[in-house]
């Protein structure tokens, strides 16, 4: 990951640009060139080795690279948008490409900020970026969001773009997630949403605790969708939902969001909110679906961090194992929460049927 970091930063333009790919060997046209979904990479993905790591050295060598993509960003809106980039890649729907590219610059410059405190070096560049980040939230807000709360054209990955990116007020946010359930559950289509409206359903049904939409949306077979891949002969994820149907890549994990669903949610390897380094856990499971065991395991810097269960009618049966240094909350979705140290548990929980087999809402 620090080679490819390097690699970003090596090929970073004087203005600040950072392309599609690098090294960029054949540059995709205007105004495709550069997308904030792709070149955000060098502000996310140092966050991200730090949280998994506690490693503040991704964050230092890539601070200013990332200061300069994203004084680039800002300089070239359009009317307080970011108008460039691929939107919504590569679902067939209109790819909305101001409110995708404006709304990941919005939640990177709170990450910037986040990474500029960790490091100490200006609290008030930090408020700046905070302050930028608010003010792209109001004007999203303020052109794309209806008095009800609909988002745009009111599309399913915008209505997930919106809540990912707290678009929608919050008097209105069930409100809004209900609707997003309904039209993914009506459409059964995934080819209407792309690469970044995807991993945003997957991030605002999660947290709302919508598993059973996901899991429904995992078993969609007959119209473009994970399924419909796998019932093509696909044995990778594509490019495209309809996979060896259609001549694009083949072996392009950009659709791959759900992952993080089965491991965090479904087998409940969480992290609390504020982990660093896989100190804080949250073993949270959650059963749905037709489901009745699941099981996932990480090997962290400390050890393995492994969580198992087994549904029996109601009685739901979790074992733990959480490596040194850590501690872990436990929500087993009966009412009660319980801690543990370092080692292997086991706890025993009675779930109430119409909570397992209906979405929470």
């Amino acid at each position: 990951m620090s080679n490819s970091l390097q690699l970003t930063r090596d090929a970073q333009e004087e203005s600040g640009h950072i392309a599609l790919y690098v090294p960029e060997w054949d540059p995709f046209p205007d105004p495709w060139r550069g997308d904030p979904n792709w070149g955000l990479a060098i502000v996310l993905l140092p966050w991200q080795l730090y949280k998994a790591y506690g490693n503040t050295a991704a964050l230092a060598d890539n601070v200013e690279a990332a200061r300069r993509y994203v004084r680039y960003l800002l300089d070239g809106r359009v009317d307080g948008l970011v108008v460039n980039g691929l939107g919504d890649w590569d679902g067939t729907n209109f790819r909305h490409v101001p409110l995708v590219a404006t709304a990941v610059l919005a939640r990177a410059l709170v990450r910037l900020a986040d990474t500029v405190e960790v490091l100490g070096t200006d609290q008030e560049e930090a408020a700046e970026l905070r302050a930028q980040a608010t003010d792209l939230v109001d004007t999203l807000t303020e052109r794309f969001v209806s008095a009800d709360g609909t988002v745009g054209t009111g599309s399913t990955a915008e209505l997930a773009i919106g809540l990912q990116s707290d678009l929608v007020p919050d008097a209105l946010t069930d409100t809004v997630v209900d609707r997003l359930c309904d039209q993914l559950e009506a459409e059964a289509d995934l080819s209407l949403i792309g690469e970044v409206g995807i991993a945003a359903v997957v991030e605002v049904l999660s947290s709302h605790d919508r598993h059973e939409t996901l899991f429904a949306l995992s078993q969609w077979r007959e119209k473009p969708s994970y399924g419909y891949m796998l019932d093509h002969g696909a044995t990778a994820l594509t490019e495209r939902w309809d996979g060896p149907t259609f001549g694009i890549s083949q072996n392009h994990f950009m659709n791959g969001a759900l992952d993080n669903w089965f491991f965090t949610h479904v087998a409940g390897l969480g992290l609390a909110p504020d982990d660093l380094a896989f100190t804080r856990l949250l073993v949270r499971p959650r059963p749905c679906g037709d489901l009745t065991s699941a099981q996932a395991s990480y090997t962290t810097r400390h050890g393995e961090y492994a969580v198992s269960w087994r549904l029996d009618h109601d009685q739901l049966h979790v074992t733990a194992t959480i490596p040194p240094g850590a501690v872990a909350m436990v929500d087993l979705g009966d009412g009660a929460c319980h801690e543990a140290g370092p080692g292997t548990h086991t706890w025993h929980a009675r779930l109430e049927l119409a909570v397992i087999s209906q979405c929470r809402r």
